[in-house]
């Protein structure tokens, strides 16, 4: 009888990139910052269509000397074996067209190189065995780039049914010695903020943290959380009297083409952001839990100057904040540019904006923004409208509505009403003269469309006395107890009843007789 045929364990394949230790260290050398580069190996795992549970993603940062290292682990579909070998071929990537962020296979390669040295890459895929990628020891620099694959037994790699564990060695400098636990959930906060659509949908995210070196022992876990922008669309406002507008973008996820560039895809959606007091006072009348002001304060949306700007997006992942920031009253601006194709870049995913039709995209959305009078400067709680906006909405309530016309007068709107008259003193935003008698001005209108203190009533009234008028109309939506006063200190001191109604046009459909008040 023949023996039985003994098992023996596959050999060690090689796998020799064609560049050398030393020529890989500098793709690498990308001066990107840790979050951006752990970025880049999050996304390895995340799949093409949402699925049933996220996939869990485990990232250890262990500080301890020169055996510092970095782990990711993941619970997703696993590289084939048959791929292994292209995995850390330049320009080449496993499990093609089944990930939502694979692009060029650079990110994980650069990533790495970045960070420091591959100890090994264990991956399976499910109803297969494991295996286990490692780079081959070196003397110099000069040495070609060698990996070895084999089938893996061992015990690194939990009982997944597929998944993926990278470690990565020699990244003693590359990681924060932090010293707060504060400290590193800013860090983690970075994280969430990169996949604010993608968190807790497509996959979960937890961050450990642990060091144990002569600075002392730290031991930090955190669970990232997904955001969601909270919207304020100033020209559908809600009853709640504090200028909130309802949770809608101004625009949603408007096409923009390039006609210099066909082929890209690019989608823009903006919106403003609400203060935390207009989400407070909103939540505390509702108890909506999506205005609760705990969550809203910790978004990477929420309103203030931290993450404004052009918030740069590809497949759901925020490569940049802050592109393009206009300037310290863009604290309020939300806008997502989102990147769908036709921008080809060779290295990590930012480096969209190295590419040609970077600044053809950038150029298109502000010309968009502008268009719409986005970038219009208004104070919070106030509609981010223009100035022309508000007397649009008033003369067109002034000429048709019969509460209006009736407030002033109007018989004849086109031979009442003078829009930017020329007097002695400069030009009115417009003057209604009386029905009966062309030479009699009746009301002077001034408007301003986010200011009415005490300079302002100054202003109207020079132009009330210019036109021998005791009733002005001003057009705002804010008007400040100085104005009041401002016009009381003038009744006292001309011993007259200067009247002046001011209208709150807060949009072009809202007409309301009880937004005229009169004091004296």
């Amino acid at each position: 009888m023949s023996k039985p045929t003994q098992k023996t364990k596959p050999q060690k394949v090689e796998i020799i990139p064609t560049l050398s230790v030393g020529a890989s260290k500098k793709i690498g050398a990308v001066n990107a910052p840790l979050n951006i580069l752990l970025s880049e190996l999050i996304d390895n795992p995340i799949p093409l269509n949402k699925p049933k549970v996220p996939i869990d993603v485990e990232i250890l940062i262990k500080h301890n000397g020169d055996e510092s290292y970095i782990e990711i682990l993941d619970n997703s579909i696993g590289v084939p074996e048959h791929s292994l070998g292209q995995i850390f071929n330049y320009a080449t990537h496993g499990n093609d067209g089944l990930l939502l962020l694979s692009k060029m296979g650079m990110g994980m390669k650069l990533a790495i190189s970045a960070l420091g040295e591959l100890e090994h890459f264990i991956t399976k895929v499910k109803n297969k065995p494991a295996y286990k990628l490692t780079m081959a020891p070196y003397t110099n620099t000069n040495e070609p780039l060698k990996y070895f694959v084999e089938q893996y037994d061992g015990n690194e790699f939990p009982p997944y049914e597929s998944g993926t564990l990278i470690k990565i060695r020699k990244c003693q400098n590359m990681i924060k010695k932090w010293k707060t636990e504060k400290a590193f959930r800013k860090f983690c906060y970075k994280i969430e903020s990169t996949y604010p659509s993608l968190l807790n949908q497509f996959l979960n995210i937890k961050i450990t943290y642990a060091r144990n070196d002569n600075g002392g022992n730290s031991y930090w876990e955190h669970v990232c959380t997904a955001y969601k922008p909270l919207m304020n669309n100033p020209r559908d406002l809600m009853p709640s009297g504090n200028g909130l507008g309802k949770n809608t973008p101004v625009l949603d996820r408007f096409e923009i083409q390039l006609d210099e560039y066909p082929e890209v895809k690019v989608k823009l959606t903006a919106w403003h952001k609400p203060t935390l007091k207009q989400v407070y006072d909103w939540y505390q009348k509702t108890k909506d839990e999506t205005y609760n002001p705990t969550i809203y304060k910790e978004s990477p949306w929420a309103y203030g100057s931290a993450n404004s700007g052009i918030a740069l997006s590809f497949k759901g992942k925020i490569l940049d904040w802050n592109i393009d920031k206009k300037s310290s009253r863009s604290e309020d601006h939300g806008i997502l540019l989102e990147i769908e194709g036709g921008v080809e870049s060779t290295s990590l995913k930012s480096g969209v904006m190295d590419t040609i039709q970077w600044e053809a995209i950038r150029e298109a959305v502000n010309d968009k923004l502008n268009e719409i009078g986005f970038y219009v400067r208004h104070l919070p709680g106030t509609p981010a409208l223009a100035e022309q906006d508000y007397m649009d909405a008033f003369y067109e309530k002034l000429k048709n509505h019969p509460v209006y016309k009736k407030s002033f007068g109007i018989v004849d709107f086109d031979k009442q009403v003078h829009k930017w008259p020329i007097c002695d003193v400069g030009s009115p935003d417009g003057v209604i003269y009386d029905f009966n008698d062309n030479t009699k001005v009746t009301f002077v209108i001034e408007g301003k469309k986010d200011r009415g203190s005490g300079e302002e009533a100054r202003q109207l009234f020079g132009y009330m006395a210019c036109y021998d008028c005791t009733n002005g109309i001003f057009v705002s939506p804010i008007q400040t107890p100085q104005f009041e006063t401002q016009f009381k200190h003038f009744n006292k001191m001309f011993n007259k009843n200067f009247d002046v109604k001011h209208d709150r046009v807060i949009e072009q459909t809202y007409v309301d007789g009880k937004d005229f008040f009169t004091f004296n």
